[in-house]
């Protein structure tokens, strides 16, 4: 009789490309919900089954304590509670928790899994991003002719529906994963010593940057111009400022080169000049008009009104206006239209600050141990790891959805792959996973 057995390395692999299909095209025919439930379910059990050691067992006890203990505080203190509200925003902030918390501890007890996906998948990657070009151009040349199963409310505004095969009216995924493959393909590239591969890796990101960018004009994605540089420069900057003053010199010496040349082709070039100025230059002026507008501000300014509203509240810095007050992606709370567009701001707003920081805790003291395995990060790499995700807590929904939070963690792997070009093997196995 033919027995088959599967180890653990193979479940784990398993598992860890399920999370990657519901995030590149399961999410685009609207299993995200069951998908969530179930993968959760599985995660939970795979973690107290195998990797239940006492070291494990300690901070998941711990975290939960001290999270659900805010949330809890945090609900009470709602000025009105809806239990039901309550509950489902707590799924949705848990099921990005457990799956980041997973792949942590893979690369903690079974970092030879998460390493051999990010090293063997390079061609399931690149030709996922080619495949969603193309959709993207359909979708930009025939609007409506390829789209997503809605997971909540349909969105009359068609260019936020322009996200190729991800979740419904993702941009902030088509940008994120985009920052993904060029930061991919960065580290990738000294690993080959033929020249040749490295010259096809040059091209090759730098026509996923060109033409990522055309897209970006033709869809609500202008943020790209925002987060893929500020995501290249860290890292390029966790790679060198871990190297004392020569490595700080050599980055801050980049960076004026890069000013100075496109201070050049801005003051020469009018075309250059329209670019940086509607694209760039412009987005800075979403600042002043949140600060000037409030809650009566709308788009992509909504997103600092509601972060500078929460930082004038006096109940920020308590238990927040209470997860039972409004759901999570409700419209209209507050005055504000598009309500939950960013984790940060809503965080802040519905949990406090407390509970705020115990959840940037979370992710930040995981991303720190992932990128640096067995290497200890200097304090200026984790500043850079920080405000990395800061900066997209304010763009996207990187603490409440898990598609988001897998794109981060593609995002945190690549880093650590850079890293391992320079100081090799850096996995950080623990002893007591089992």
């Amino acid at each position: 009789m033919l027995q088959i057995t599967i180890d653990d390395k193979t479940v784990d692999r398993i598992l860890v490309w399920v999370m990657y299909l519901q995030l590149v095209i399961l999410e685009f025919f609207g299993l995200g919900n069951m998908l969530n439930k179930v993968i959760s379910v599985v995660i939970l059990l795979r973690i107290f089954s195998r990797y239940g050691g006492f070291a494990i067992r300690q901070r998941a006890f711990c975290l939960a304590v001290c999270s659900l203990l805010l949330y809890l505080l945090s609900g009470i203190f709602s000025s009105d509670i809806n239990l039901s509200t309550l509950y489902s925003n707590l799924l949705n902030i848990v099921y990005p928790m457990i799956y980041s918390f997973y792949i942590y501890i893979l690369f903690r007890c079974q970092s030879e899994v998460m390493d051999h996906f990010i090293e063997k998948g390079a061609w399931v990657f690149n030709l996922t991003m080619v495949v969603n070009f193309f959709v993207l151009y359909r979708q930009i040349t025939v609007p409506y002719s390829i789209n997503a199963v809605p997971v909540r409310t349909e969105i009359g505004y068609y260019e936020d529906l322009i996200s190729g095969l991800f979740q419904y009216a993702s941009t902030h995924i088509v940008c994120l994963f985009t920052c993904f493959i060029v930061v991919y393909n960065l580290a990738r590239r000294k690993r080959y010593d033929n020249m040749g591969r490295r010259m096809l890796t040059y091209i090759f990101v730098l026509l996923v940057i060109i033409i990522s960018a055309v897209i970006a004009l033709q869809s609500d994605n202008k943020a790209l111009f925002l987060i893929m540089p500020l995501i290249i420069f860290v890292y390029f900057w966790l790679l060198h400022a871990g190297n004392g003053h020569r490595g700080t010199l050599k980055i801050v010496s980049g960076i004026c080169f890069v000013f100075v040349i496109l201070i050049v082709l801005y003051s020469m070039i009018p075309s250059v000049h329209n670019f940086l100025d509607d694209n760039v230059l412009s987005m800075f002026n979403l600042v002043s008009n949140a600060y000037r507008l409030g809650n009566s501000t709308n788009g992509s300014s909504e997103r600092i009104a509601m972060l500078l509203y929460a930082l004038n509240e006096a109940s920020t810095w308590f238990f927040g206006k209470g997860f039972g007050s409004s759901g999570i992606f409700a419209s209209g709370y507050l005055g504000f239209e598009h309500f939950g567009q960013s984790d940060l701001a809503l965080m802040l707003i519905l949990g406090g600050f407390w509970y705020t920081f115990i959840m940037v805790w979370f992710y930040i003291n995981m991303f720190n141990q992932i990128v640096g395995g067995e290497y200890r990060l200097t304090g200026m790499q984790r500043a850079g790891i920080l405000v990395l995700f800061l900066c997209v807590a304010i763009y996207t929904h990187c603490m409440t959805t898990t598609d988001t939070a897998i794109c981060m963690m593609l995002i945190v792997s690549a880093y650590r792959s850079g890293l391992r070009n320079i100081h090799g093997d850096i996995s950080d196995i623990e002893q007591s996973c089992s």
